[in-house]
C-alpha cells in the first residue's frame, strides 16, 4: 500500500473516530443526571425514608424531590421540600470489589436516617452480609457528630470497615462542602 492510501485511511479513522466522540457526547447531554442515577439508588433513598414511588415514576418524582449538589465518587443530593435532608451514594473498595453504598442523613439532627448497601462483590455468606438488614439496621437513627463506627459483620471485618471508611469520607466532603472549602 502508497502512503497516500495510508493517509487515506487514517484520515477516514480520524473523522468516524469523531463522529463517534460526538454522538456519545450528544448521548450523554441527553441522558444527563440519569447516566450517573441507578434506579437502585432512588429506591434506595425511598426505602429509607419510608416512602413508596411507582417504579415507573422514579427519576421523574426523583428529579422533583432532589437536587444534585456533588458528582464524583461521593454523590450527594439535597431534598427540595427540606434541606436538612441529604442522600448520599459512594463508592470505593471492598475487600474483593467495589462497594457503594446509600444513605440519607438528616443534617438538622445530626443523624444517620438509614443507609443500604446497592453493590457489592464480597464474600458470599460473610462478606456479603453487608447488604443485608441486620447490618444495616444499625444505622438507623446514629448519630454522625463525630466519626462513625461500625459493628463489624463476624468474619467480615475488612467489608464493614470498608462501609465504615466510605461512610465517614462521605460525612466529611459533607462537612467541607457546609464550611465552602469545595465547591
Amino acid at each position: 500500500m502508497n502512503k497516500a492510501g495510508i493517509w487515506q485511511e487514517i484520515k477516514l479513522m480520524l473523522i468516524l473516530s469523531m463522529v463517534c466522540a460526538l454522538f456519545l457526547g450528544g448521548t450523554r447531554i441527553a441522558i444527563g443526571e440519569r447516566a450517573e442515577l441507578s434506579d437502585k439508588t432512588i429506591e434506595s433513598i425511598y426505602s429509607i425514608l419510608g416512602e413508596k414511588v411507582e417504579h415507573n415514576k422514579l427519576y421523574e418524582q426523583f428529579s422533583k424531590d432532589y437536587k444534585q449538589i456533588n458528582k464524583g465518587r461521593i454523590k450527594i443530593w439535597q431534598s427540595v421540600n427540606n434541606s436538612s435532608i441529604h442522600a448520599y451514594e459512594a463508592s470505593g473498595s471492598g475487600m474483593w470489589a467495589e462497594i457503594t453504598l446509600v444513605f440519607v442523613v438528616d443534617l438538622s439532627k445530626k443523624q444517620i436516617i438509614g443507609l443500604r448497601v446497592t453493590e457489592q462483590k464480597e464474600t458470599p455468606g460473610v462478606g456479603s452480609k453487608i447488604a443485608e438488614e441486620e447490618f444495616f439496621s444499625q444505622f438507623n437513627s446514629m448519630s454522625c457528630v463525630n466519626e462513625v463506627k461500625v459493628d463489624a459483620v463476624t468474619g467480615a471485618t475488612t467489608s464493614s470497615k470498608s462501609v465504615e471508611k466510605l461512610l465517614n469520607k462521605s460525612l466529611k466532603r459533607q462537612m467541607s462542602l457546609e464550611k465552602g472549602e469545595l465547591k
